[in-house]
């Protein structure tokens, strides 16, 4: 089965907000000054307002979880490739070195593989 497109999953978007039965996703939180998560991007089968199809997801989930951790706080995310291409991750505001195991947008994570993720305590709080 194809992956959703863009078109349909904004269609099912019109279809949940009109049904108002949206869904928060799961939230993962920090323990310890840290926050440890595996994140699995994969190819899933999800339903959304009554409809279902093939999506490409974190955690066989869409949206993926939700990040809750603290500025200060380290952030771990393995990364475990179950797709059938290479991928990575790469995210937007965090004040985040590419070097080591940071957030180098051009690294690549071959099917199969994964990657661990060390996000740093010196970024700034804020909604990322």
């Amino acid at each position: 089965m194809r992956p959703v497109s863009r078109r349909a999953l904004l269609g099912w978007g019109g279809i949940l907000v009109e049904r108002r039965d949206l869904l928060q996703p799961q939230a993962v939180h920090s323990s310890g000054g840290e926050l440890r998560v595996r994140l699995r991007a994969a190819s899933s089968q999800v339903r959304i307002g009554g409809l279902s199809g093939s999506a490409l997801t974190y955690n066989e989930t869409l949206p993926g979880p939700t990040l809750r951790f603290r500025a200060g706080e380290r952030l771990r995310i393995d990364l475990e490739n179950r797709l059938g291409a290479a991928t990575n991750l790469h995210v937007h505001g965090l004040h985040v070195s590419p070097a080591g195991a940071g957030d180098n947008p051009l690294r690549t994570i071959l099917p199969g593989d994964s990657f661990d993720y060390r996000i740093p305590e010196n970024h700034p709080p804020g909604i990322y």
